[in-house]
């Protein structure tokens, strides 16, 4: 029996292991469907590299496949119980006796594992095997490269790669193991095979390939009409952005406005969800002036306008516009992801000494939502800055003029390959069911383009070489950024689950700042944690004001509460919100709320 175990356990190691270059291939010719490559040879070879360390020590791979065997051989006794019991049950099924129980059992999968929530996956003896072996192969997979993580110089790409290939590899995804498939197969008399069929050719015919699925009902959600639906007018556009002022809805406002810099991945309306969700109404209601930026999606015309056009012709000319709207010299502004790492860029130039541009309107506070200063950790994302990666992001910009919108909505993708990918593969292919309706994942699909001298400029200055964070080593504007300039009032807010930008690198901005600062850290990830509504009243939040300690010192001595953050931030803005004065009227503006822009419409640039 032990032989049986032996040759099962390596020939299923030699499929797999050797097999790991091909993952390159995998998700060129399925997940794009043009020659952009996510993985490239870069990382085939960090792999290869890996797999030279781990196989250099003989010892240390026996004990692994020792380790494994064991596992395996306590997996298939168990089997052989479970298949025992039910066929017990069966020659006794007029008996009241009880199964035998099954003693020590082990399981190696999660338990919030949402792939295995069914309770088929344990009943099912062969389900079970499946779910098992698969959890032992995958826990022996990543404790293998993770005991030599200190050996591996690039081990951040083999761990993602190895979690891209353990994802794929799922039971879950298999229409003929997974127990929760077949029952809804049997149990809809095979219609589900049917929709499952009409959704995947649904794909196909809007250019969607097997591994890019609708991830939600694009159909159900319409811009203006069930989301990004406060009320307010386009008081100002240019080439870059329209600026929207929303209506007032009390009698009175806080006499200093505010400011939303949304970042332009995605559109702006992120703030501006369905009502119950949207920040932007709930800013309105408590008596707040609320303007936001609503970026252009470019097109080829939009190839040279840089990081700097995005700070001129967005922040600085919005402050202008409110100023001559308003007639305010401040105004406190929030900046969203990127947004926030321009506002950072931004008010790090505008307090420089050298600066020549005089705003009648000043930045009177900073709030910085799950915000990037320090690259030096970026998480998952890392993968996608090598020199290999960006060289081929620009070769293809170089053609169009601009990254197009699907390769950085794939990516995104990528990173949370579970939840926006083979979920949905299992759900709209193999279950048969219709997209899920939610407002986050619209807005998540609804993505921009991004300008070929912009992004190169993110993706080499701040993502490869970190330069944002040295004071004088990035210039903006033609002056030398130093974030220690930025000496006003900041919020700083970051989430715990964040994959995009990881609270702790976000925690670094309480080094590079000057000014007084609070900095909370809300529950949950990237958006969820921050679209997180009073009324929803989800999740929690941690608050600590002694932040000139580590993060991990800041986090043990926080206090935590229940609920939405932005009870905890409304409380901080207040102090610097002004005095309550008559509610202020839209007089003059170019077209009604949400905008043109944010429909796709791109305005000739004049030459």
């Amino acid at each position: 029996m032990q032989n049986i175990y032996k040759e099962f356990f390596e020939a299923y190691r030699d499929f797999n292991l050797k097999n790991l270059s091909l993952i390159n291939d995998f998700y060129k010719n399925t997940l794009n469907g043009s020659s952009f490559s996510f993985f490239n040879e870069d990382h085939i070879k960090s792999i290869n590299e890996a797999n030279k360390i781990l196989f250099s020590d003989p010892e240390f791979i026996k004990a692994k496949n020792d380790e494994l065997l064991n596992n395996m051989k306590m997996i298939f006794e168990r089997f052989y119980q479970k298949m025992h019991d039910k066929y017990s049950e069966y020659l006794n099924k007029d008996s009241k006796e009880k199964e035998t129980e099954i003693t020590s059992y082990i399981s190696f999968i999660h338990p919030k594992d949402k792939r295995f929530s069914d309770s088929e996956w344990t009943n099912n003896p062969f389900s079970d095997l499946a779910k098992e072996f698969y959890g032992a192969f995958s826990n022996w997979l990543t404790n293998l490269y993770s005991s030599k993580k200190d050996e591996i110089k690039d081990y951040q790409t083999v761990e993602f790669i190895v979690k891209q290939y353990i994802d794929a590899i799922s039971p879950s995804n298999n229409p003929m193991i997974n127990p929760t498939v077949v029952k809804n197969l049997i149990e809809s008399n095979g219609e589900s095979f049917i929709n499952g069929m009409k959704n995947l050719l649904e794909d196909f015919k809007d250019g969607k390939t097997l591994l890019n699925p609708t991830t939600n009902d694009q159909k159900y959600f319409e811009i203006g009409k069930n989301i990004a639906t406060t009320k307010g007018k386009v008081v100002y556009q240019n080439d870059m952005m329209q600026l929207i002022q929303y209506d007032s809805t009390t009698k009175k406002n806080y006499s200093v406005p505010i400011l939303i810099i949304s970042p332009w991945i995605n559109k702006y309306y992120i703030m501006d969800l369905s009502p119950d969700s949207s920040f932007v109404k709930w800013l309105v209601d408590q008596g707040f002036t609320v303007f936001i930026v609503s970026w252009v999606n470019p097109d080829s015309q939009y190839r040279n306008k840089s990081f700097e056009n995005y700070a001129n012709e967005g922040i600085i000319t919005a402050l202008n516009k409110i100023h001559e709207l308003l007639n305010v010299t401040e105004t406190n502004v929030i900046g969203y992801c990127l947004g926030g790492t321009l506002l950072a860029s931004t008010l790090a130039i505008l307090n420089s000494k050298e600066c020549k541009i005089k705003l009648p309107n000043k930045i009177k506070t900073g709030t910085f939502i799950a915000t990037l200063t320090d690259f030096t950790n970026v998480g998952d994302f890392s993968i996608f800055t090598t020199e290999k990666f960006i060289s081929n992001i620009e070769k293809l910009m170089e053609k169009t003029g601009y990254l197009d919108k699907s390769i950085m909505f794939k990516t995104f993708n990528l990173l949370k390959a579970n939840d926006m990918i083979w979920s949905n593969v299992v759900r709209n292919y193999l279950m048969g069911q219709e997209p899920i309706k939610m407002d986050i994942l619209s807005w998540n699909a609804d993505t921009t383009n991004m300008p070929y001298a912009m992004h190169s400029f993110l993706l080499r200055n701040m993502y490869q070489k970190n330069l944002l964070k040295e004071p004088g080593k990035l210039k903006l504007l033609g002056l030398p950024v130093d974030l220690r300039k930025v000496n006003i009032p900041t919020f700083m807010l970051a989430t715990e689950k964040d994959h995009i930008a990881p609270w702790k690198s976000t925690f670094s901005a309480t080094k590079l700042f000057s000014g007084p600062m609070k900095f909370v850290l809300a529950g949950s990830g990237h958006v969820a944690g921050v679209i997180n509504s009073v009324k929803q009243n989800k999740y929690y939040y941690y608050v600590n004001d002694q932040i000139k300690k580590s993060a991990d010192e800041w986090l043990k001595n926080a206090q935590k509460f229940n609920g939405s953050w932005w009870n905890e931030w409304q409380k901080w803005i207040t102090q610097f919100a002004g005095e309550m004065i008559p509610s202020r009227t839209i007089k003059k503006w170019i077209e009604e709320a949400p905008g043109s822009y944010v429909k796709n419409f791109v305005p000739q640039i004049k030459k």
